[in-house]
């Protein structure tokens, strides 16, 4: 008959070998942070061995989940037995090598959290359409986010007309806008795309501006830019960028602009390939038109019912920058200075000059000049007025 062989006398086979590899490599580490070399042979000794009996008998699954269960529930009588016998630099040891593995671990999760997707959406920034006001080729730019909104680098974008005006476009995205004209523009990074409208108005000349004079704390003042085209038309649609030099003296709202402090400082515009700038002077503000000094401003804002009048008596001979801006009566309420109005100014007993469009004149007072402020004569009483009067004392 023949003898079946116990577990205890089972040759070792391959993956018994295979498991003494790997548990000797396990005793290794522990005594490199410090434990203490008996214990670990007596306990993983034993453990070798039963996990090679049982891989041969029980199959390689079943024995690697009893050996890490054998493991856990050794874990605090090692560690009992460590904190027990481990020197001071065999405790600085696994707190170092403990402290790595947990530094280790926090980067690849802080790696794996951040790691970039594939693209899911294209932008333009705040527009919906790429506006073009440069007359020399420009670059096309465009941002990819994935799902998770991070930004992507823009490798292998790529651009092409599909319709519209013949605006000449590389695949790169290098655009020439020569004259004025809309096309429609495919975007295409990977599997992904976005038509987006693309608009030339290239700019010749920037012009216009609101004035170089203003009073500290005044209202805010539109900043009234325009442009003309190489074909001699009018720019309506303007990207344009505007900075203060000094925005303790004025500052930018938007696109008006906010006199603050009196002083001198400089605006600069840029649209397309045109820049400008100009001077601004910030007048200290007055109290009334007839108690302005040299260099000093009056503003407010002035509401009339219809034959209404308003009246400032002004000294004798005294130089005046005088100026009215008819508001609709939303527009007085809300502090803005664009609008249509009636209300009329005018100096009596003075000589005066009109030096810009509009209700803008340059005076000098007589004996018993007054300022004067009316809204039309022939308007019925309910009906309401609104101007921003600004006036400057200049020199003799």
């Amino acid at each position: 008959m023949t003898r079946v062989p116990d577990r205890a006398s089972r040759p070792a086979t391959g993956p018994e070998r295979a498991a003494t590899y790997s548990l000797s490599t396990v005793e290794r580490l522990l005594h490199a942070i410090g434990a203490d070399p008996r214990l670990t042979e007596a306990m993983f000794g034993d453990l070798a061995e039963e996990y090679a009996l049982r891989a041969t008998w029980d199959g390689i699954a079943s024995a690697r989940w009893w050996y890490g269960r054998e493991v856990l529930r050794s874990v605090p009588h090692f560690l009992r037995s460590w904190v027990r016998y481990a020197s001071r630099y065999e405790r600085a040891r696994l707190a170092a090598v403990l402290g790595g593995l947990a530094l280790t671990s926090l980067v690849l999760l802080i790696a794996l959290l951040t790691r970039n997707g594939p693209p899911a959406r294209i932008s333009t920034g705040t527009a919906d359409a790429f506006l073009i006001n440069n007359e020399k080729p420009v670059q096309l730019a465009v941002q990819v986010f994935d799902a998770a909104g991070h930004l992507l680098k823009s490798k292998g974008v790529r651009f092409k007309r599909i319709a519209g005006a013949p605006i000449p476009i590389s695949p790169s995205g290098r655009v020439n806008c020569a004259e004025r004209g809309d096309a429609d523009v495919r975007v295409t990074v990977a599997s992904l795309s976005r038509d987006i409208t693309l608009r030339c108005r290239p700019i010749r000349k920037l012009m216009g501006w609101p004035g170089d004079q203003f009073v500290a704390g005044d209202l805010a003042t539109r900043l009234r830019i325009s442009a003309i085209g190489p074909d001699g038309m009018p720019v309506e649609l303007i990207a344009l960028s505007a900075q203060v030099q000094d925005s303790d003296v004025a500052s930018l709202d938007g696109p008006a602009l906010q006199p603050k402090a009196p002083g001198r400082t400089e605006i600069s515009f840029w649209a397309g390939d045109h820049w400008m700038s100009r001077d601004i002077i910030v007048h200290k503000r007055g109290s009334s038109p007839g108690t302005l000094g040299v260099g000093d401003g009056f503003a407010a804002v002035v509401k009339l019912r219809g034959g209404e009048v308003r009246r400032w008596p002004v000294p004798y001979l005294k130089r005046y920058d005088v100026s009215i801006t008819p508001m609709t009566s939303e527009q007085a309420k809300h502090g803005g200075k664009d609008g249509a109005g009636e209300l009329t100014v005018t100096l009596t007993n003075a000589n005066c000059t009109k030096p810009n469009f509009g209700q803008s004149y340059m005076c000098v007072s007589l004996d018993n000049s007054e300022l004067v402020v009316s809204a039309p004569s022939g308007a019925p009483r309910t009906e309401e007025f609104a101007g921003h009067l600004t006036v400057f004392r200049l020199k003799n």
